[in-house]
C-alpha cells in the first residue's frame, strides 16, 4: 500500500453521533448567510468551535489536514469512521469518533461549509441547522462555555388575553424615545402586550417573538399576537429552553401562525402545524456584530435586541428599582428582549415573559455600571420584517 501524502486529524464541536433516522433525510441547501458567518470565524485562525455551535444552534464538525489537501482522501477517512458506531447500542467503540454519522440529522434542513489554511494546516469546518437533540443534554456543550436560556420557573402570574391578528391599514413608522445627546432611548412607547411563558422553559420563544412583534409595530403601527405555541410545539426541545435565533431560523420558511388559532397552553403538543393560514412572516433575522456595551447602545437606536442573560433569583423576583445580579456571573439561563437604556442613570431597561404584572409593568431596569448578569457575552439578535 502507497503512503499517504497527507495526514489528516479529526476533531468534532458534538461528540455522541445521532439516533436512526425516522424517514428520509430532508435534502440539504446550502445557507449561504451561515456560510459568510463561519468563513468570518474559521478566518482568525484560533481553532475554536464557532459561537453557534457552542450555543447548541448548529452541529458541527472540523476536519484537519496536512501539508497539503486531499479532499478524495478526506472524505475517504470520514466515510471509514461508520464502521465505528454500533446502531444497536447506539454507542462509539472505544476511543473512536464516527464522524460520517454525526453531521446530518433527520431535522437538518441546511449547511455550510468553509475552509482555511492555518499555518501549513488545512482547516474544512461544515456547519448543520438545526442541530440534532441529545437526550436530557441540550444544548450540547463541547468546550464548557456559558449554555444558552433554559428559563428559570418565573413568578407565577396571571395568564395573559388573546389578542386577534391585525385587520387595519398600516399606519406610520413611530421613532422610540430618544434623549437630546441621543445615548438614551427607550421603545416601550411601541411595546405589544406583556406575555406570561409561565412554568415552561419557553423564553427563547417569548423573546424572538416579542422581537417580531415590536419590529411589526415600529414598521406599520398595528398591534399583532403572534403564536408561541405553534413554535413551541415544532422546536425540537420544547419546554426544555432553547436559542432565540435557533427558533427563528427553524419558523421563517413556514411562517407563524397568530395566538388565536394556536394559543398558548405552556405545555409542548405533538402536532406541529405549519399550515394555519394566515402565517405572519418576515425578511430575516441577525446577529450584532459584538456584544460590548457601546455596540449594544448604538445598536438600540435601530430597534429592540434579543439578549442571553443570568436571571437569579433576585432578577425572577424584582419588583422595583435598578437591579444588579448579587455576584458576577458565567453563564446564562434566560432570554429576554432589551427595549432601552437609559444614560443618566446607566439602566438597562428590559421586556421580560413574566407577565404584566411582574416587575414594572412587564420590564425590569438592569444596572449597566456592571456586567453581573452576564448580557454582555454574546452577540444579540434582531428581525427585519
Amino acid at each position: 500500500m502507497n503512503k499517504q501524502p497527507s495526514s489528516i486529524n479529526i476533531s468534532l464541536g458534538e461528540q455522541t453521533p445521532t439516533p436512526t433516522p425516522n424517514g428520509a433525510i430532508n435534502p440539504l441547501v446550502w445557507n449561504v448567510t451561515m456560510a459568510e458567518e463561519l468563513q468570518a470565524h474559521v478566518d482568525k485562525c484560533d481553532m475554536s468551535f464557532s459561537p453557534k455551535s457552542k450555543l447548541g444552534v448548529v452541529g458541527e464538525y472540523r476536519i484537519q489536514m496536512a501539508p497539503n489537501l486531499n479532499i478524495t482522501t478526506m472524505l475517504n477517512q470520514v466515510g471509514e469512521t461508520s464502521v465505528y458506531y454500533n446502531w444497536s447500542t447506539k454507542t462509539c467503540a472505544k476511543g473512536q469518533i464516527s464522524v460520517h454519522n454525526f453531521g446530518i440529522w433527520n431535522l437538518t434542513t441546511s449547511f455550510a461549509c468553509v475552509h482555511k489554511l492555518c499555518g501549513n494546516t488545512h482547516y474544512i469546518t461544515c456547519n448543520y441547522f438545526p442541530r440534532g437533540g441529545f437526550p436530557g443534554l441540550f444544548p450540547y456543550n463541547p468546550e464548557g462555555v456559558p449554555l444558552p436560556t433554559t428559563t428559570p420557573t418565573p413568578t407565577n402570574t396571571p395568564t395573559p388575553t388573546t389578542t386577534p391578528a391585525p385587520t387595519t391599514p398600516p399606519k406610520p413608522t413611530s421613532a422610540p424615545v430618544v434623549d437630546p445627546s441621543g445615548q438614551s432611548t427607550d421603545w416601550r412607547n411601541m411595546s405589544t402586550r406583556i406575555k406570561n411563558q409561565r412554568n415552561c422553559g419557553s423564553c427563547y420563544i417569548f423573546s424572538a417573538l416579542s422581537n417580531l412583534e415590536i419590529y411589526y409595530k415600529i414598521k406599520t403601527g398595528n398591534d399583532i399576537d403572534l403564536s408561541e405555541q405553534n413554535v413551541l410545539n415544532c422546536y425540537n426541545n420544547g419546554c426544555n429552553g432553547g436559542w432565540p435565533m435557533s427558533a427563528l431560523q427553524l419558523m421563517q420558511p413556514v411562517g407563524i401562525a397568530y395566538e388565536n388559532d394556536i394559543p398558548y397552553t405552556a405545555v409542548q403538543q405533538a402536532n406541529c402545524t405549519n399550515t394555519t393560514e394566515p402565517r405572519f412572516r418576515w425578511t430575516g433575522q441577525y446577529d450584532t456584530t459584538s456584544a460590548s456595551k457601546e455596540h449594544f447602545i448604538e445598536a438600540l437606536k435601530s430597534g429592540p435586541l434579543i439578549v442571553p442573560l443570568f436571571a437569579d433569583a433576585g432578577f425572577q423576583s424584582y419588583r422595583s428599582g435598578i437591579y444588579s445580579c448579587r455576584q458576577q456571573r458565567a453563564s446564562v439561563n434566560h432570554g429576554v428582549v432589551l427595549v432601552g437604556y437609559n444614560k443618566p442613570q446607566d439602566y438597562w431597561i428590559i421586556r421580560n415573559s413574566y407577565g404584566s404584572t411582574w416587575g414594572q409593568e412587564g420590564h425590569i431596569y438592569l444596572n449597566a455600571t456592571n456586567d453581573n448578569c452576564y448580557m454582555l457575552y454574546f452577540a444579540a439578535t434582531y428581525v427585519k420584517i
